[in-house]
């Protein structure tokens, strides 16, 4: 082909399969979302709870890289012993890029809202091209990637959860892993550890998908071969073994560092799986994250989990673009269009939990997700079996594809596909997205002005109080870090014991804090008053 004419193609490709789908999902965001757009610059898209954990995330990351600090180890909380960061969702991947659009000059709160918005746009983007690659239908392609990244489950994780907003990466490392098992090359190996990898700097619920999602995928091909170790024959022997040692050697070697860290010190116990699997009827009601959620409160108020991890709400257009692609899976040539709906059952069962629950009442006991933890018991940690649906949310989002081609392909039923489309739009409209002014009380700037020193916040939130550090840049006696070790319950009730007896001694000599924020009136032998407004003081220590 003439080069020309090559540019030509390449150009129109890139066009249609990359730029349309991530215009239309950004444009579609915006609309869903408006009018938090206006606010970019000013307010956090995100709550104010775990929200403001993850934007000192961001924070953390780039101060340690930019000091030559060890990212998973920090003293800016729980002074002074610090806390291991090695089992929180610290999602560092997220806080390289945040670092990166701060190195080009935009500020922490428009690079968090960038990654949220990339979140949305990247997720649809990533999940078209999965269900293009398998149904090979543009408009069920779009239509695919819109149901996985515009999904109840999706928005309801943007009010706190960057970490869980960040999907954009898990249909990418499936699409490569399937590629391996279908033409294993080394090129296709060193795709899918590669990707493997940024799922897990991203998060570890995204990594430990991504292997259940490999295993699950291995197996179905061992199936269709009727060869349970075709993975150990050529030509998948090299391309495999290369796949696992690079996975070793980068998710491996995580894995490995939480447990000896869980060993050493071990960690508190994460939720109760039993209080938060997924409701039986939470894909069929549309729950507390719907624009629309008074109408359905009367059973959604009854679930156990709350309303950020229990809105799962699947959608009626979507299933019913995928039983329709079931009823004419005779016309559907793919050999692995069954593998969806495989993949749907299977992370819609383990996302039930240890026990099944309908209408928030316990029904029954022993499901298979608790096996699953009887296996793998680190899975203790997580105590999240409902965020699992989110595979199955991205297997409903391929089938669905496969059912707008076979709509596509009877001309007298073409007009059903914008009806379900209409619907689909109605089904997934969010509440408003949860917005965090920027600002914060002026004794936080007037506390970034004073020398270095550790400082006790006894008037913050913990959350507000991570917020806020960002701004003053002093290390904290508390904190909130997702996995705690156990020593860093005992070290907070040293500290608060300390500071119920007036011990300020103690917290000078023995701890080295130089401040406290608080709306207490402490002596002057104790403490040098430097600022006081609306209730609120700081306080230097005295020397004893």
């Amino acid at each position: 082909m003439p080069r020309p004419a090559a540019t030509r193609l390449l150009a129109r490709r890139l066009t249609l399969l990359g730029l349309v789908p991530l215009v239309f999902y950004l444009t579609a965001f915006a609309l869903y979302t408006f009018p938090a757009v206006l606010s970019f610059r000013t307010h956090y898209f995100c709550d104010s709870g775990d929200g403001f954990k993850y934007v000192w995330d961001l924070w953390w990351i780039g101060k340690a890289l930019q000091s030559g600090q060890f990212p998973f180890f920090t003293r800016m909380m729980y002074w002074p012993t610090g806390v291991t960061l090695v089992a929180d969702n610290l999602t560092p991947l997220n806080g390289l890029i945040a670092l990166g659009l701060r190195g080009v000059g935009l500020t922490l709160v428009e690079a968090h809202n960038v990654l949220i918005i990339f979140g949305f746009g990247g997720s649809g983007l990533t999940a078209f091209w999965l269900a293009y690659r398998m149904s090979g239908h543009y408009l069920g392609a779009l239509v695919a990637g819109f149901v996985f990244t515009f999904s109840s489950y999706h928005f309801a994780h943007a009010e706190g959860h960057l970490n869980l907003v960040s999907l954009q990466w898990l249909p990418l490392f499936i699409w490569f892993f399937y590629e391996l098992l279908e033409r294993p090359r080394v090129g296709w190996a060193l795709a899918a550890a590669a990707i493997l990898v940024l799922n897990g700097l991203t998060d570890f619920y995204l990594l430990f998908y991504c292997g259940l999602t490999a295993v699950v995928l291995t197996l179905w091909h061992a199936r269709q071969r009727r060869n349970l170790f075709f993975a150990f024959q050529r030509p998948y022997r090299g391309p495999m073994a290369i796949f696992a040692v690079l996975a070793a050697l980068t998710c491996g070697l995580q894995i490995a560092a939480i447990l000896m860290a869980n060993h050493r010190d071990p960690f508190e116990a994460g939720h109760p799986a039993s209080e938060f699997g997924m409701d039986v009827l939470a894909p069929l009601i549309p729950g507390g994250h719907w624009r629309w959620a008074n109408l359905t409160a009367f059973y959604w108020q009854h679930l156990k989990a709350n309303i950020h991890e229990s809105s799962v709400y699947l959608g009626w257009a979507a299933l019913g673009l995928m039983i329709y692609a079931w009823r004419k899976r005779a016309a559907i040539t793919d050999k692995n269009f069954g593998f969806w709906y495989v993949m749907f059952w299977i992370f819609a069962i383990l996302a039930l939990g240890p026990r099944l629950l309908f209408w928030g009442h316990s029904v029954a006991s022993v499901l298979p997700y608790a096996v699953l933890q009887w296996i793998f018991p680190p899975l203790k940690l997580s105590g999240m079996p409902v965020r699992m649906f989110v595979l199955a949310i991205l297997a409903a989002s391929v089938a669905a594809s496969f059912g707008v081609r076979a709509f596509s392909n009877r001309p007298a039923r073409r007009w059903i596909v914008p009806l379900l489309l209409l619907l689909m739009i109605i089904e997934y409209q969010p509440r408003p997205l949860t917005l965090s002014p920027a600002a914060a009380p002026e004794w936080v700037y007037v506390l970034r002005q004073l020398p270095a020193g550790a400082a006790i916040d006894q008037v913050s939130p913990q959350t507000s109080a991570l917020y806020y550090q960002t701004i003053h840049e002093k290390p904290l006696a508390f904190g909130y870090a997702s996995r705690e070790p156990e020593s860093i319950r005992v070290r907070n009730e040293q500290i608060h014991r300390r500071l119920a007896q007036g011990d300020y001694a103690g917290l000078v000599q023995l701890d080295g804090f130089s401040y406290v924020i608080t709306r207490d009136v402490l002596p002057p032998q104790v403490g040098l008053l430097l600022f006081e407004s609306e209730g609120t003081r700081i306080y230097r220590f005295q020397p004893h």
